[in-house]
Protein backbone atom coordinates (compact mmCIF):
# COMPACT_ATOMS: atom_id res chain seq x y z
CA UNK A 1 0.00 0.00 0.00
CA UNK A 2 1.24 3.43 -0.88
CA UNK A 3 1.38 5.88 1.96
CA UNK A 4 0.33 9.30 0.68
CA UNK A 5 1.79 12.43 2.72
CA UNK A 6 -0.79 15.48 3.13
CA UNK A 7 1.82 17.69 3.22
CA UNK A 8 3.48 16.70 -0.01
CA UNK A 9 0.14 16.63 -2.14
CA UNK A 10 -1.14 20.13 -0.47
CA UNK A 11 2.34 21.46 -1.61
CA UNK A 12 2.24 19.52 -5.10
CA UNK A 13 -1.16 20.51 -6.38
CA UNK A 14 -3.06 23.39 -4.17
CA UNK A 15 -0.05 25.91 -3.71
CA UNK A 16 0.70 26.32 -7.28
CA UNK A 17 -3.48 26.49 -8.09
CA UNK A 18 -3.70 28.98 -5.71
CA UNK A 19 -0.88 30.86 -6.59
CA UNK A 20 -2.74 30.87 -10.44
CA UNK A 21 -6.21 31.97 -8.73
CA UNK A 22 -4.14 34.52 -7.10
CA UNK A 23 -2.17 35.87 -10.34
CA UNK A 24 -5.12 35.59 -11.78
CA UNK A 25 -7.02 37.77 -9.38
CA UNK A 26 -4.38 40.41 -9.30
CA UNK A 27 -4.13 40.59 -13.62
CA UNK A 28 -8.03 41.14 -13.76
CA UNK A 29 -7.50 44.23 -11.19
CA UNK A 30 -4.91 45.70 -12.80
CA UNK A 31 -6.69 44.75 -16.41
CA UNK A 32 -9.63 46.93 -14.99
CA UNK A 33 -7.96 49.62 -13.37
CA UNK A 34 -5.92 50.39 -16.91
CA UNK A 35 -8.78 50.16 -18.95
CA UNK A 36 -10.58 52.38 -16.73
CA UNK A 37 -7.70 54.59 -17.46
CA UNK A 38 -7.75 54.20 -20.87
CA UNK A 39 -11.44 54.88 -21.22
CA UNK A 40 -11.16 57.86 -19.44
CA UNK A 41 -8.23 59.03 -21.27
CA UNK A 42 -10.12 58.22 -24.60
CA UNK A 43 -13.43 60.07 -23.50
CA UNK A 44 -10.59 63.25 -22.37
CA UNK A 45 -9.25 62.74 -26.33
CA UNK A 46 -12.89 62.81 -27.59
CA UNK A 47 -13.85 65.87 -26.09
CA UNK A 48 -10.95 67.60 -26.90
CA UNK A 49 -10.90 66.47 -30.78
CA UNK A 50 -14.70 67.43 -30.38
CA UNK A 51 -13.45 71.03 -29.08
CA UNK A 52 -10.76 71.32 -31.51
CA UNK A 53 -13.22 70.48 -34.11
CA UNK A 54 -15.91 73.28 -33.21
CA UNK A 55 -12.93 75.68 -32.90
CA UNK A 56 -12.08 74.40 -36.50
CA UNK A 57 -15.02 75.33 -38.13
CA UNK A 58 -15.70 78.62 -36.25
CA UNK A 59 -12.19 79.53 -37.66
CA UNK A 60 -13.35 78.58 -41.49
CA UNK A 61 -16.98 80.23 -41.05
CA UNK A 62 -15.93 83.61 -39.61
CA UNK A 63 -13.53 86.10 -40.65
CA UNK A 64 -11.18 87.19 -38.35
CA UNK A 65 -10.83 91.11 -38.65
CA UNK A 66 -14.60 91.77 -38.48
CA UNK A 67 -15.80 88.97 -36.90
CA UNK A 68 -18.57 88.32 -39.10
CA UNK A 69 -19.72 84.93 -41.07
CA UNK A 70 -17.17 85.06 -43.90
CA UNK A 71 -18.82 84.26 -47.77
CA UNK A 72 -18.34 80.45 -47.46
CA UNK A 73 -20.46 80.60 -44.15
CA UNK A 74 -22.78 82.79 -45.59
CA UNK A 75 -23.52 80.26 -48.86
CA UNK A 76 -23.79 77.38 -46.61
CA UNK A 77 -26.11 79.97 -43.92
CA UNK A 78 -28.23 81.26 -46.88
CA UNK A 79 -29.00 77.82 -48.30
CA UNK A 80 -30.96 76.53 -45.76
CA UNK A 81 -32.63 80.13 -44.55
CA UNK A 82 -36.47 80.41 -45.01
CA UNK A 83 -36.70 83.13 -47.10
CA UNK A 84 -40.30 83.79 -46.41
CA UNK A 85 -40.81 88.02 -45.59
CA UNK A 86 -36.67 87.98 -45.86
CA UNK A 87 -34.56 91.00 -47.61
CA UNK A 88 -30.90 90.45 -48.65
CA UNK A 89 -29.30 93.30 -48.51
CA UNK A 90 -25.38 93.79 -50.23
CA UNK A 91 -23.66 96.62 -48.83
CA UNK A 92 -20.27 97.96 -50.46
CA UNK A 93 -17.62 100.64 -48.58
CA UNK A 94 -17.78 103.23 -51.34
CA UNK A 95 -13.95 104.59 -52.42
CA UNK A 96 -12.67 102.05 -49.66
CA UNK A 97 -9.23 101.33 -52.09
CA UNK A 98 -8.82 104.68 -52.02
CA UNK A 99 -8.99 104.88 -48.25
CA UNK A 100 -6.86 102.41 -47.83
CA UNK A 101 -3.99 104.05 -50.08
CA UNK A 102 -4.33 106.98 -48.77
CA UNK A 103 -4.95 106.47 -44.96
CA UNK A 104 -3.24 103.09 -44.50
CA UNK A 105 -4.16 99.67 -44.07
CA UNK A 106 -4.62 100.21 -40.51
CA UNK A 107 -7.41 102.72 -41.22
CA UNK A 108 -9.00 100.62 -43.65
CA UNK A 109 -9.51 97.88 -41.08
CA UNK A 110 -10.48 99.88 -38.80
CA UNK A 111 -13.56 101.15 -40.77
CA UNK A 112 -14.28 97.38 -42.16
CA UNK A 113 -13.94 96.79 -38.38
CA UNK A 114 -16.49 99.37 -37.12
CA UNK A 115 -18.83 98.84 -40.28
CA UNK A 116 -18.99 95.57 -39.18
CA UNK A 117 -20.06 96.44 -35.33
CA UNK A 118 -22.98 98.80 -36.94
CA UNK A 119 -24.26 95.99 -39.08
CA UNK A 120 -24.19 93.78 -35.56
CA UNK A 121 -26.25 96.26 -33.68
CA UNK A 122 -28.69 96.25 -36.73
CA UNK A 123 -29.59 92.82 -36.77
CA UNK A 124 -31.25 90.49 -34.85
CA UNK A 125 -29.84 87.21 -34.39
CA UNK A 126 -32.75 85.43 -32.78
CA UNK A 127 -34.97 85.81 -35.47
CA UNK A 128 -32.40 84.18 -37.55
CA UNK A 129 -30.72 87.37 -39.31
CA UNK A 130 -27.39 87.69 -40.07
CA UNK A 131 -24.21 89.51 -41.68
CA UNK A 132 -21.42 88.69 -43.23
CA UNK A 133 -18.43 89.28 -45.40
CA UNK A 134 -18.61 88.78 -48.45
CA UNK A 135 -15.32 89.77 -49.27
CA UNK A 136 -12.52 92.72 -48.96
CA UNK A 137 -15.16 95.91 -48.60
CA UNK A 138 -18.58 93.88 -49.37
CA UNK A 139 -20.78 92.84 -46.91
CA UNK A 140 -24.59 90.92 -47.21
CA UNK A 141 -26.92 91.47 -44.51
CA UNK A 142 -30.31 88.80 -44.18
CA UNK A 143 -33.14 90.91 -42.36
CA UNK A 144 -36.66 89.40 -41.81
CA UNK A 145 -39.75 92.12 -42.16
CA UNK A 146 -43.21 92.15 -43.25
CA UNK A 147 -42.81 94.70 -46.31
CA UNK A 148 -39.89 96.19 -48.00
CA UNK A 149 -40.77 99.72 -46.47
CA UNK A 150 -40.13 97.71 -42.89
CA UNK A 151 -36.88 96.62 -44.02
CA UNK A 152 -35.85 99.86 -45.37
CA UNK A 153 -36.87 102.18 -42.10
CA UNK A 154 -35.04 99.48 -40.24
CA UNK A 155 -31.33 100.16 -41.81
CA UNK A 156 -31.85 103.77 -42.62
Amino acid sequence: MIKINMKNVINYYFIPIIDNIFSFIVCGIALFIFSNAAIQTYGEEKDRANKLKVSLEDLSSIDELTKLYNRRAFLSIFAKQELKNAFLLTIDIDNFKLINDSYSQYVGDRILFQSAEILLDSINSDKGEYAARYGGDKFVVLIYAKEEKDARERLD
